[in-house]
């Protein structure tokens, strides 16, 4: 049931952003990944989410560096977000749809695209380890932080 609806939800964002201007699709097998370019100003994956904003995924050196923000071949170097879903407890409906920023497994901001709220974490802190994580990636991982936080903190100030 989850792929079936999975397949729901792409379709829809294809038929709805395929007409888009400065909207770009990438849905091809070579990198089996479905994305939209924005401006060429931003990158958005479509993701199933765990109930704290984490995507659904295998765990490659791809979605790992997509989601800490980190560059990766052949992708636009512009901030990503994920368009993200949950499910219901049972798994065949969903719970919400939001857009989210992720930098590593910390969800930076979160936007409701139902009701419209959003979250903006301010104490950012510095992360706790995760397994397989050394202290130059949790460097690297608060330096975009630091960078992430700036540029939303001018985008609510020009917003």
């Amino acid at each position: 049931m989850p792929t079936i609806l999975r397949e729901l939800v792409l379709e829809e964002v294809r038929r709805t952003s395929s007409d888009q201007p400065g909207v770009v699709i990438l849905d091809g097998p070579r990198d089996r990944r479905f994305l939209l370019v924005i401006d060429d100003a931003l990158v958005v994956q479509v993701k199933k989410l765990t109930q704290d904003f984490q995507t659904v995924n295998n765990p490659t050196e791809t979605s790992k560096a997509f989601d800490r923000q980190l560059p990766i071949e052949g992708f636009p170097s512009v901030p990503r977000l994920t368009a993200g879903y949950k499910l219901g407890q049972y798994g065949t409906q969903m719970s919400g749809i939001w857009l989210i920023f992720l930098v590593g497994k910390e969800c930076l901001w979160h936007y409701d695209l139902e009701t419209r709220e959003h979250s903006l974490t301010l104490d950012l802190g510095v992360p706790r380890p995760t397994e397989g994580e050394g202290a130059a990636d949790q460097e690297a991982d608060e330096e975009r932080r630091r960078k992430a936080k700036e540029q939303l903190g001018e985008a609510r100030e020009d917003g």
